[in-house]
Order: structure tokens, then sequence, then C-alpha cells
């Protein structure tokens, strides 16, 4: 099963972990994981990015590590959400693939 979002610049690829198909825990924590994962330079530094998209992600890291420990990991996939982290739900698109909607 395969989930994209229109702000992340990769997609999810979710796996079965019984034999009997895909279950709503698959789909919740490998989204979970896939975005608790931290990015790399080349990641982050692009040119597809620009700039005014490299703030917002930067103030999303901000935003999410203030006060914490958190902030010596780093900007995580999460942060290409921006504000738009709360789980909505899926849609199936026409070509097969899920939209991860959030708000």
């Amino acid at each position: 099963m395969r989930l994209f979002h229109p702000l992340l610049p990769w997609y999810i690829d979710v796996y079965k972990t019984v034999d009997s198909g895909v279950t709503v825990e698959d789909v919740i924590m490998q989204i979970y994981i896939a975005l608790q994962s931290s990015i790399n330079a080349q990641q982050y530094y692009n040119e597809e990015l620009g700039s005014e998209i490299m703030e917002r992600i930067a103030g999303a890291y901000e935003r999410r590590t203030q006060g914490t420990d958190e902030k010596w990991n780093g900007i995580k996939r999460v942060d290409y959400l921006e504000d738009r982290c709360m789980f909505v739900g899926l849609v199936r698109s026409g070509d097969g693939m899920w939209e991860i909607r959030t708000r």
C-alpha cells in the first residue's frame, strides 16, 4: 500500500504484518515510524524545496522541539507537514495510491 501527502517529497509504503492483509495498526504505525525519521542535509538543502518552504519546515521544527531535548535529533520528516500534522484519514487516488489527509 503506497501513501503520499502533498507536502512530503517521498512516499510511505505500508506493508502487512499479518497474512490476512494490511491492518489499521500497520497503517498508523508505519506512518508514525516514517514521519519520525530524521532527514539528512541533502534532503533539506536542495533546489526543489526553495527558501520559503525551508523556512516553514525550520519553523515547524522549532515549534515541535521548543523546550525539549528533541532539538538535538534535528529536523524530522514530520516537520515537512508544518502545522498540518493532525491525521484525518486516507483517500484513494486515481493511480491506486492513497493520499494522507491532515489538518
